[in-house]
């Protein structure tokens, strides 16, 4: 709670010094800023899932997202949607070979030459492979 208090205190005098010149800050000031830094808190664990991981790791879990809200997805399309990321085929075959490995995707062809990806259910809290 002191971490919260001081936030809201530092937010206020930014906000307090938008405003104004003054070198006080009112109690609308405290409010408003209570309410911005309660409003964020939402959405702080998505920060913090980000510290520490590479941009491909970052990537990897999008395609798995993707591959999983669309149920199965041809390879290509697949290549595509992180193709920005991964300009080479072979760093997004490693990336693959990764989501595969992890019990994350599945690779399944459709007997006539084409390769699609699957996901792999997973329970919901620890998103480990069943």
């Amino acid at each position: 709670m002191a971490r919260k208090q001081s936030h809201i205190h530092k937010l206020a005098m930014i906000v307090a010094a938008s405003e104004s010149d003054a070198l006080w800050i009112t109690a609308e000031h405290l409010s408003l800023s209570a309410t911005m830094t309660t409003d964020l808190e939402s959405d702080m664990n998505k920060v913090f899932s980000k510290i520490g991981k590479s941009d491909d790791s970052t990537y990897a879990d999008r395609l798995v997202q993707y591959v999983k809200s669309q149920g199965k997805v041809s390879y290509a399309i697949a290549y595509r949607y992180v193709h920005s990321h991964f300009p080479s085929v072979r760093d997004f075959e490693d990336v693959l070979a990764g989501c595969v490995r992890a019990g994350y995707l599945r690779i399944i062809s459709d007997g006539a030459g084409g390769l699609h990806l699957e996901p792999i259910l997973t329970r919901e809290k620890g998103e480990t492979p069943e």
